[in-house]
């Protein structure tokens, strides 16, 4: 009784070292795997960032206005030069600045949907500029 004991307590204790071991190099692999992960994710970044400047660059400097929707036509971004171009207008079309930029947003939101590449054409605000004059008498 007491070998059979001695060696079912042999075969644990063959068996714990056995797991042990295995335990051992499963998480050499996953600190390895979790090294690498992190080294991946600070590369993206990198390039996450590096991309980022370069849009930033194109955004400021590019003469145009430009207008970014996102894959759900929601705006996702502007530049100066877009708002630039409402500054200037709004007032000579009768409208406010934003009134004017949400019209442009959607005749150029629903061009991009319909696939249709003609201009865009904006005429006076005639409501605006009849409510002016009917306010100065």
């Amino acid at each position: 009784m007491v070998n059979k004991v001695r060696k079912t307590h042999e075969n644990l204790e063959e068996l714990l070292k056995k797991r042990t071991a295995e335990l051992r190099t499963a998480n050499k692999r996953l600190q390895k795997e979790i090294i690498e992960r992190k080294q991946a994710e600070g590369a993206q970044q990198k390039t996450e960032k590096r991309f980022r400047k370069v849009i930033e660059n194109i955004f400021k400097f590019v003469p145009e206005g430009l207008l970014v929707f996102t894959d759900k036509m929601n705006l996702f971004k502007q530049n100066k030069a877009f708002q630039d171009i409402v500054q200037k207008y709004a007032a000579k079309l009768n409208y406010t600045e934003s009134e004017l930029t949400e019209i442009i947003i959607e005749q150029v939101k629903n061009r991009v949907i319909n696939e249709d590449n003609a201009e865009i054409k904006i005429s006076k605000n005639k409501d605006k500029k009849e409510k002016n004059r009917q306010n100065n008498f």
